[in-house]
């Protein structure tokens, strides 16, 4: 039984998911999440600057670049544990991650480089392309990418 739902609107596609937790961050030059739940997880992997908002009404935005000063990573350290609700992957290769105590974290969309990948669960998989494209791989929809 999956604890997650995919599904596509015109700008977007969005999985909504149930008790899941971020249980890794990884740093190397990216930042990944690992994030698991009851039945399924899956993995963020972001490879370019990205913003933090936390859940504090009026707090600005972090800016957080995965390759730059190791120490400028600290405050996406503290999504750790962290119970991610949703992933909204736009079609113009924006990514917006959604937690339960209010953080967002958002991606934009990368001119000359893949900002991020999304990998699971179900064999899912979300590209962000060069460009501002979206590619989208699920088994259960069909065998080859769409864009």
């Amino acid at each position: 039984m999956s604890s997650f739902e995919f599904a596509e609107t015109p700008d977007r596609w969005g999985l909504a998911l149930e008790s899941h937790a971020v249980v890794q961050c990884r740093v190397d030059y990216a930042f990944t999440l690992v994030i698991d739940g009851p039945s399924d997880g899956l993995e963020v992997r972001i490879q370019q600057p990205f913003e933090l908002l936390s859940g504090a009404d009026g707090e600005p935005p972090v800016r957080i670049d995965p390759n730059g000063d190791p120490s400028g990573l600290v405050p996406a350290l503290g999504l750790w544990r962290a119970e991610l609700v949703e992933a909204l992957a736009f079609k113009d290769g924006r990514l917006e991650l959604r937690f339960a105590e209010g953080e967002r974290l958002h991606v934009p969309a990368g001119e000359k480089f893949e900002p991020w990948t999304l990998v699971g669960p179900a064999e899912l998989r979300l590209v962000s392309m060069p460009g501002g494209d979206l590619a989208v791989w699920k088994p259960e929809l069909n065998d080859s990418p769409s864009v």
